[in-house]
This record gives C-alpha cells, structure tokens and sequence, in this order.
C-alpha cells in the first residue's frame, strides 16, 4: 500500500497540470494560437535550459552509471528496429507508420522521467535520471527525424535535411553544450546557475499544461483502436520486457 501511495505522488501531479492546461483551454483562456506559441518556447528554451543545467550541473564520475545508459540505448535501439520491421507489415498507411513508430519508441522522457524520479527519490537520484536523459533524448529525437523523414519521403531519407535536422534541434545542442561544460569543469557564477535553475523549472509544468491543452477527444475519432494498442505496447509490453531485463543485470 505504501509503494502505492508513493507512485500516486509522483505520478498524479503530472496528470492534474495536464489536466489543468485542458481546462485552461475548455474555459477559454488558453486558445489555440497560445498554447502553439507556449509550445514553441517551451521546446526552444525551456527544455534545453533545463537539460543543459541538469547535465552540467551532475557529477558525470558520480552519475555516469554505464549499466544504465547501457540498458536503456540498447532497448531503444533493438525497439526501433524491430518496431521498422513489424509496423510497416501491419499498418499500410505510408503516413501512419512513421507517426506509429515514433509513437511508441519515443517517451516525453525529459518532461516526465526526470519530473517523476525527483518526486519518488529526491533531487540527488535525479541526477543520474538527468545524465541518462544527456543520452536517450538526442537518441530520441535522431531516430524519430529518420523514421519520419523514410515513410513521408516514400521510403526515401534526404541525408542533407536529415542532418540538418539534427543538428539544429535544440535539444541536442543542450545535451552536447552540457557533456562540454561538465567535462571542462567550467563553473557558472551563483546568478548565472539560478536563472539557469529557475529557466528549467518551468519547462515541465509548462509541458504539461501544453499537452492537456491540446489534448482533444475528438482526434481519437476513427483512431481509437490505433491509438490504444500504441498505448498498451508503449506502457504495458515494453515495460513488461525491461524491468526484468533490468532487474537480471543487477539494476
């Protein structure tokens, strides 16, 4: 019962400002455009600040745990291909593959991972939450601009527009800038380090109220049994693979 009460806490909390954002927009006071606009600066400044400072500001030699790392890339990486070689013989629709792919090997991990292991253990363990997040959102974010540029292209990947991509993605150039600074040792001044702190704090709740802004029940219309099955591969199977995975290693 207390594990329960546990994961109640600091998962419940995610959902309520989701369902705050959700509310904002039923009442009126966050339209469309806002919500397009929060979004965008959400994603262009405040999840990179947040993720360079999480970086930077962990011990790499403390929270560097290589098992870990190890364990999570690899799972995302035999994922991704087996998701390549089984969607594409289910679903026909040359659109929806990519989207269901990316749907099911890509997690709001920066937004929810780091969030939910703070609330569970403390800001201590969720350096090491921070420093796996230094590797699995680059990752992210590389294979979900190659599967969709595959199946919108026709199969076909534009190498330069795919790079570029990358490259240009904010998230990544705060993920390198951090491993940089972390590496170096370069300490930031006290004011610099809590506007850092105080930019990233803002990044989840924002996210969060985003998402349920611009959740709406009638886009599930003709979708729903897609959208559950990704659901149940994306939390249930998934899951049900790796703890034990993890557990077996010694995690």
């Amino acid at each position: 019962m207390d594990n329960f009460i546990i994961s109640l806490n600091a998962v419940l909390p995610t959902f309520l400002l989701m369902a705050a954002g959700y509310l904002l927009r039923r009442i009126g006071l966050a339209d469309e455009r806002f919500l397009k606009q929060v979004n965008r600066v959400t994603f262009m400044v405040f999840l990179p600040v947040m993720l360079f400072r999480n970086i930077y500001s962990a011990d790499i030699r403390e929270t560097l745990n290589l098992p870990v790392i190890a364990l999570a890339l690899g799972a995302l990486v035999i994922l991704f291909f087996l998701l390549c070689l089984i969607v594409p013989r289910v679903v026909h629709d040359n659109k929806q593959k990519g989207v269901i792919i990316q749907g099911i090997f890509r997690s709001n991990y920066l937004i929810f991972g780091v969030s939910i292991v703070t609330n569970m253990f403390g800001e201590e363990k969720a350096a090491i939450a921070a420093m796996l997040s230094a590797v699995l959102v680059p990752s992210y974010n590389f294979l979900a601009v190659i599967v969709l540029e595959a199946f919108t292209n026709g199969g076909k990947i534009d190498k330069k527009n795919t790079v570029l991509s990358i490259l240009k993605n904010p998230l990544i150039i705060a993920s390198v800038l951090g491993i940089i600074v972390a590496i170096s040792g370069l300490q930031f001044p006290e004011f610099l380090d809590q506007t850092f702190n105080q930019l990233g704090r803002v990044a989840t709740p924002l996210a969060l109220i985003v998402l349920g802004g611009d959740f709406r029940v009638s886009a599930l219309k003709g979708r729903l049994f897609k959208a559950l099955a990704v659901s149940l591969i994306k939390l249930v199977a998934v899951p049900a693979a790796m703890i034990p995975a993890a557990v077996m290693i010694g995690l």
